[in-house]
């Protein structure tokens, strides 16, 4: 089936009444009645309301925004919106944290200067250089929980993983870029962004329209699954 309408201004980079043709494909569930689809043609992903009760959406197509959000390396030119910006920033900040104690700090990164040092000096991160903007996710000590460490690592992976779902719904690619553990990530990203001593790089999110479209997958393994005990 494949629906036809006009390509909404808010989303992607098309211009505003621009035809546009798409597969229902849904990627999440908002509630009823309404449901995310993802546009397949003329731009890579972009996003489309519809009825719940315009098509018989399955549970597994419901839970593609999960399957289908994989690490975009390549991105097409676009520039990502502020209201995208804060949608993303509102969904990792909806993420849970130990007793509550939200740790996570974020710094914005969109200076193109910046975003080549960071490629240079992380080592999987040379996609940020093509990327729109970056995402540097930080934790506080001082605001984790009995100030521990991995307190800190658990709620911003957390907060981490919701901001990429986020971006695939919005119709972004994105890509998690650790630098904690690594001693020089730490360091050269604590020096460039002028962190506080309390305050831990995490992991750096490069953001941007993606410029490919790798298939849905899950890496299910039921030998890594135990029941009751190992």
């Amino acid at each position: 089936m494949v629906v036809t309408g006009f390509y909404p201004p808010s989303v992607g980079q098309q211009e505003a009444g621009a035809r546009f043709l798409c597969r229902p494909a849904p990627i999440q569930s908002l509630g009823a009645p309404w449901a995310l689809l993802r546009i397949e043609s003329p731009v890579p992903v972009a996003i489309l309301r519809l009825r719940d009760n315009d098509m018989s959406i399955t549970i597994d197509e419901k839970l593609d925004f999960i399957f289908g959000r994989r690490s975009i390396r390549v991105y097409a030119p676009g520039e990502v919106s502020e209201a995208m910006l804060t949608k993303l920033l509102k969904a990792a900040m909806a993420a849970p944290s130990a007793m509550t104690k939200d740790p996570w700090r974020f710094i914005v990164v969109r200076d193109t200067s910046t975003l080549s040092q960071m490629a240079a000096a992380l080592p999987g991160g040379k996609m940020l250089s093509t990327a729109a903007l970056a995402l540097l996710v930080c934790g506080d000590l001082e605001a984790a929980f009995e100030r521990q460490l991995s307190f800190l690592l658990q709620d911003c992976s957390a907060s981490i993983e919701n901001l990429l779902l986020c971006a695939h719904v919005l119709g972004l690619g994105a890509c998690w870029v650790g630098v904690h553990p690594d001693e020089t990530s730490v360091r050269q990203i604590r020096q460039l962004c002028s962190l506080p001593t309390a305050v831990i790089p995490v992991a750096v999110i490069s953001l941007g329209f993606p410029g490919e479209q790798p298939e849905s997958r899950t890496r299910y393994n039921p030998d890594y699954v135990h029941f009751g005990k190992w």
